[in-house]
């Protein structure tokens, strides 16, 4: 099935931390797309969703709905908050950031926009940023701004975000990355922001401070242990003498700053190690650790430095690292600008009965690793210390982003090849083989970010979601799969057009009967049934 109108639906709308639980029985209230990717362990599985099974979405009755406008390109995955209260009426409110630094809040039953609220202000010389100030980098176009999925507390319903703005008085101009917690209901911030600043002491004695100018926040932010956790790289691989990996966590209630990592401390060449993860959201486990993967840059930590270029980290709540993977060739790797930063860190759930606690990452040459979250495997300069390697792809630039997980399958494609669904074999060494894909390739850079939806372990209620990436100007399709076999097409559509020249790290959000789809030239596309 296509859109066969996607100018006419344009012109019409012109005018967690939560913790996965493996559900059996079919939900009874309208769950909430809290934070990147559904939950903490970034496994993009709902598993409450009732309305949209197999059967429905191939009925013929699901189409598009609307199209949420915004005033930019909307890199961030949308979030959706059921049963907010606003001016005394409840609503189910999607919250759509864009890369002009604007938030917005719809209704997502009418439509209608609730709130909107922008962190620029033209006439005071508060823009979003221009990419001349980061040397051109195109990695984000056409300014930046709000580039990360935010993240909602349910608990006091509080969305968590991180603007950049760029400050122009006279001659002379700054940067900022601002921490903000909004209300829900209205979009005001519920405390005063914050600027991001820390420094760092570097292995020559002196100090380097965070620049704001040339860091950038890519990867989603994470709500575990009471803090707000937000992850930096590079813009491009700009300025690598002086750009590091950062993460920062804020405390929740006073957005004061509890803790700062900083992944390369070497005071020569390229020190980077940048945390951006093609989006994928920082994760954490049921025990507050925090995962996140490092871009190419200085590698000393098996010498017992304190740089962790092309690393998969493991670090405590606090932030101090406990463990750490890379893999052998890390240094061809690196020097290739083939690294591991391309891709995040997913937690597969733990499955009642087994003692195993798994994680999957990978490289942007097209390996996905299979690792033992209790032991990574540091670096091995022979062989890698992961409990499997696949290879998805060997051609480079060919993986980004991350896996989705249901049920004992773990989906995944890289570019220009289909989806494939690997099953996952427990014992005493856990491993993954391919179990069915896709009848249809993922062209351009990357493959796909898929999400999951299911009622539970519902039989057929199980979907699998994923979008193309193209380059600007290129139609974004998306893709709806039978999970227990990737052969079986359940639907195929037109989104819209990618109107950025920077590549479309794009993923579905599915909950409660919608699906949400950032990216269509500027707006979010929804979807449903008739």
């Amino acid at each position: 099935m296509r859109i066969n109108s996607i100018a006419a639906a344009l012109s019409l709308t012109a005018s967690l931390g939560l913790t996965l639980a493996v559900a059996s029985a079919p939900a009874t209230a309208a769950v909430g797309y809290y934070t990147y990717h559904f939950n903490n362990g970034r496994t993009g599985w709902n598993p409450n969703e009732t309305i949209l099974s197999a059967a429905a979405v191939s009925s013929g009755h699901f189409h598009l709905l609307r199209f949420l406008a915004a005033d930019s390109v909307v890199y961030a995955q949308p979030l959706y908050a059921p049963g907010i209260t606003v001016g005394g009426a409840k609503h189910n409110l999607v919250i759509v950031a864009t890369e002009n630094d604007s938030v917005y809040a719809y209704d997502a039953d009418s439509g209608a926009r609730i709130w909107k609220r922008s962190f620029i202000a033209p006439s005071a010389g508060i823009t979003a940023v221009s990419i001349n100030s980061v040397g051109g980098c195109g990695q984000i176009t056409p300014t930046i701004g709000i580039s990360s999925t935010p993240v909602i507390d349910p608990t006091t319903n509080t969305l968590y975000l991180d603007a950049k703005v760029q400050i122009t008085k006279g001659s002379a101009t700054t940067y900022e990355h601002q921490v903000h917690a909004l209300a829900l209901s209205t979009g005001a911030d519920k405390i005063a922001p914050i600027v991001v600043a820390a420094s760092v002491r570097l292995s020559d004695g002196t100090t380097q401070a965070f620049d704001a100018q040339w860091q950038q926040n890519r990867p989603g932010l994470l709500f575990a242990n009471g803090d707000i956790y937000v992850g930096f790289g590079s813009s491009c691989d700009a300025n690598g003498s002086t750009v590091h990996g950062w993460v920062f966590a804020y405390d929740k209630n006073t957005l004061r700053t509890v803790a700062v990592l900083n992944t390369a401390r070497t005071s020569s060449g390229s020190s980077l190690g940048s945390i951006w993860q093609g989006t994928y959201g920082l994760a954490a486990d049921a025990t507050g650790n925090v995962y996140f993967a490092t871009g190419n840059g200085s590698f000393d930590a098996d010498s017992g430095g304190s740089d962790f270029g092309e690393s998969v980290v493991r670090a405590t709540p606090t932030l101090t690292v406990a463990d750490y993977f890379s893999p052998f060739d890390e240094s061809t790797q690196s020097n290739e600008d083939q690294d591991m930063g391309s891709v995040g860190v997913m937690l597969l759930p733990n499955i009642p009965g087994s003692t195993a606690e798994l994680a999957i990452s990978g490289i942007k040459s097209g390996t996905m690793y299979l690792l033992d979250r209790t032991n990574l495997g540091r670096f091995n300069a022979s062989a890698d210390r992961s409990l499997q390697d696949v290879t998805l792809e060997n051609n480079p630039n060919s993986l980004y982003g991350g896996p989705a997980y249901y049920n004992g399958y773990v989906y995944w494609g890289a570019g220009s090849e289909p989806m494939e669904a690997f099953a996952l074999h427990l014992g005493t060494h856990p491993t993954l083989t391919l179990s069915s894909q896709s009848a249809n390739s993922f062209p351009g850079e990357g493959g796909e970010i898929p999400s999951v939806s299911s009622n539970g372990t519902v039989a057929g209620s199980a979907v699998v979601w994923a979008t193309t990436r193209p380059g600007q100007g290129g139609m974004i399709e998306m893709y709806a799969y039978d999970a227990r076999n990737l052969g079986k097409l359940l639907w195929h559509g037109e989104v819209g057009i990618w109107r950025a020249s920077g590549d479309a790290f794009l993923t579905p959000a599915v909950a409660d009967g919608h699906v949400f789809v950032g990216g269509s030239s500027y707006a979010v596309a929804e979807y449903g049934l008739r």
